[in-house]
């Protein structure tokens, strides 16, 4: 009976160290780390109790594990950020926890504007020596606070639903003079996240995205604040829907191509396409670009995402010859990210010359941008070298200009459709005179966003060679392109 007893005890000292070795990735080092020395000392204990059953053994083991357990893991130093002096992410995790079972949250984040690139410039030593003064200004100044220092220059403050105001105009006042430490002074702007009282945050993971993602807004050069709110947090739940969508369209390679057709200027017979990708909703509603495209740029996983839509319009090129309806091309988008990828162009001819498709059958399509860098160029022109044509996208939608056109070599301009639509609405000299000075320097012009019979007869006169809108066709899927133009 002594034995099974602590056979069974044996057992319940076991059970939890399966647990942390189930939830190993979730606890984080240090938490796996105390769970498993703590475990190990008590079955150190009861193995040496069960040896010498008269001795008092097992109250030591079972101290020193309680003993490991709160230095490892309920250590206040463990909670305290030694650069403000402040509580730290982990602190705000516990202490949120507690105050949110049923009860709504109070309180507001503030970020510092520029800090990463002030502590590039400045250095990180001069940056970093005024969070002290500022974590003793918040003790001091707001004691009806409980403030928690983030990292990266943002900060959140836990406040009782009538001082929130009161704190957060403090702060704004202070931050409106310098901060001094000795002979150094340092000017700071601040923007703040509030967080409506109305709204009740049940999972911790969601409220640090939503505060994570206010703090990334709230860094914009003309904003002052942001407000997290039922509306704000659907918007947020609306952002990461569309990243999982994005991610298991990546995974199961569903991303759907539709083709817009670019009709002959004047003759107005289909001349190519321009190929644009979609993504189906659970409930099979389309996802446009504007959602997932800024998601797959601000991922990383835009280079997959191009590289699944160019292969997907050369297996179609392959399969259905689209050159005999008279589409002797199709227009592939290329994101200025996809061009940081040195081995791009490697990339593009394995795709193409696996399905045996002619470099005179796609052409490229990029909006040109200053982020690309002389990297993102250098591959641009070297996509030319190897014989394939670029069009420059969304010309007159603020990314492109005359002279930053000279560095990349495009064989064609595509004029942004909101420009074309404020020429009809307001007629003027700019759009004609724009035509014919491309024309001139020997580049294709395309008109996007023609939506009737005036428009289309009117940019055929200026002088485009191509037309792209809703008066030919809306976006159509493959089969619908073939049924409409394969016959």
């Amino acid at each position: 009976m002594y034995g099974g007893v602590y056979y069974c005890y044996g057992f319940y000292i076991l059970l939890p160290n399966l647990l942390v070795l189930l939830k190993w990735r979730e606890n984080g080092l240090r938490r796996n780390f105390s769970f498993l020395v703590c475990g190990a000392l008590l079955l150190i204990g009861l193995f040496l109790r069960t040896e010498f059953r008269y001795m008092p053994i097992m109250g030591y083991f079972v101290t020193l594990a309680v003993l490991v357990a709160y230095f490892t893991l309920r250590n206040p130093d463990f909670y305290v950020d030694d650069e403000t002096n402040l509580l730290n992410g982990p602190a705000l995790h516990l202490v949120y926890t507690d105050r949110t079972r049923g009860r709504r949250l109070h309180g507001f984040g503030f970020v510092i504007k520029g800090f990463e690139q002030s502590r590039i410039l400045y250095g990180e030593a001069f940056i970093d020596s005024f969070l002290l003064e500022i974590g003793k200004y918040i003790r001091r100044e707001l004691p009806f606070c409980c403030g928690f220092y983030l990292r990266s220059g943002r900060f959140f403050l836990m406040t009782p639903l009538e001082k929130t105001e009161e704190a957060a105009d403090t702060l704004r006042q202070r931050f409106r003079a310098s901060w001094t430490q000795g002979t150094r002074t340092a000017f700071f702007d601040i923007a703040c996240v509030y967080v409506d009282q109305e709204v009740l945050f049940p999972p911790w993971e969601e409220f640090r995205q939503a505060l994570a993602d206010g703090f990334q807004k709230a860094r914009g050069v003309a904003v002052k604040e942001i407000t997290v709110n039922q509306g704000y947090m659907e918007q947020l739940h609306r952002k990461f829907h569309v990243r999982r969508l994005l991610a298991e369209a990546l995974a199961n390679n569903s991303a759907e191509i539709f083709l817009q057709p670019l009709m002959e200027a004047g003759t107005y017979r289909i001349l190519g396409a321009e190929a644009l990708v979609r993504l189906k909703d659970r409930d099979g509603s389309l996802v446009l670009p504007d959602e997932f495209i800024p998601a797959a740029e601000g991922n990383g996983s835009i280079s997959l995402l191009g590289l699944e839509v160019f292969g997907k319009v050369c297996r179609f090129i392959q399969e259905k010859k689209p050159q005999r309806w008279g589409m002797k091309w199709i227009q592939v988008n290329l994101s200025p990210m996809q061009c940081l990828d040195r081995h791009l162009p490697d990339k593009l001819d394995a795709l193409r010359k696996a399905h045996e498709v002619p470099v005179s059958a796609v052409r490229l399509e990029i909006t040109e941008q200053a982020a690309m860098g002389n990297s993102g160029y250098q591959r641009v022109n070297e996509l030319v070298e190897r014989g394939y044509t670029l069009v420059l996208d969304d010309y007159g939608s603020g990314h492109s200009n005359r002279q930053r056109m000279n560095r990349i070599s495009v064989a064609g301009i595509k004029l942004d459709g909101h420009l074309v639509g404020s020429h009809f609405d307001r007629p003027d000299s700019y759009i004609p005179n724009l035509i014919k000075g491309m024309r001139q320097s020997g580049y294709e012009v395309t008109a996007e966003g023609v939506e009737t019979k005036e428009m289309a007869d009117s940019l055929s006169a200026m002088g485009c060679t191509s037309l792209q809108g809703f008066y030919f066709a809306p976006p159509l899927t493959l089969s619908q392109s073939e049924k409409m133009y394969g016959t």
